[in-house]
């Protein structure tokens, strides 16, 4: 997730927001609960942060410390603009699954997930406590799926949108693993890759604690 803004995925933004201003607004108020708009902007939370969307012209804003900035994050943008621009309105099975388990959705991708997220487990390794800490100051619930991982949290990616989050530390005969568990339904409203992108922000507003 670094250099995001110089990447080559910035290139996907003016895409996303050529959709996202044709796309019925209306619409996207229905589907979704705890999105609202007014003429000019529809607002919501993602991950746990303020983000308004312009209506005409498809510019991002978030809320950092009360000052409003616009976003030029690409994984930020694609991330809400895929789930807002989706057909189906909103329903959750409430049954939790890995990514994996969208096996039919899956690209041939050239690195797994352990590896694109590597950093991440460096950073979160032997400091369980201050993990715990970090997904509870980010507004995060604890919810254990088995009592085996160290860290267990239901995380909201859009308010109305829970995933859980599961980190268990390394010792002395394993590296330290994560998991993201996801609503079964999620396909229907986010593209395999963009799920990708999801969590790298996600990992990022828990680290930024």
């Amino acid at each position: 997730m670094d250099n995001t803004e110089n990447s080559g995925y910035a290139k996907l933004i003016p895409g996303a927001r050529k959709i996202f201003v044709e796309w019925d607004h209306n619409k996207i108020m229905g589907n979704f609960p705890h999105v609202h708009g007014d003429q000019h902007f529809l607002y919501l939370n993602f991950i746990y942060q303020p983000f308004k969307l312009d209506r005409k012209d498809g510019r991002v804003y978030k809320t950092i410390d009360n000052s409003e900035i616009e976003c030029h994050n690409p994984f930020e943008i694609i991330s809400i603009m895929d789930m807002l621009c989706s057909e189906k309105p909103l329903k959750l099975s409430n049954d939790w699954c890995h990514i994996s388990d969208f096996s039919k959705h899956i690209p041939i991708v050239k690195k797994t997930e352990s590896e694109m997220y590597t950093r991440y487990y460096e950073h979160f390794s032997n400091s369980i406590a201050n993990l715990n800490e970090a997904c509870l100051k980010l507004g995060g619930l604890p919810y254990r799926v088995n009592k085996s991982a160290d860290v267990s949290f239901k995380l909201n990616i859009f308010d109305f949108f829970p995933v859980i989050f599961q980190f268990w530390d390394k010792d002395e005969d394993f590296p330290p693993q994560m998991k993201i568990l996801w609503d079964r339904n999620t396909m229907d409203y986010l593209l395999f890759e963009t799920s990708y992108y999801v969590v790298g922000c996600l990992l990022e507003r828990i680290k930024s604690f």
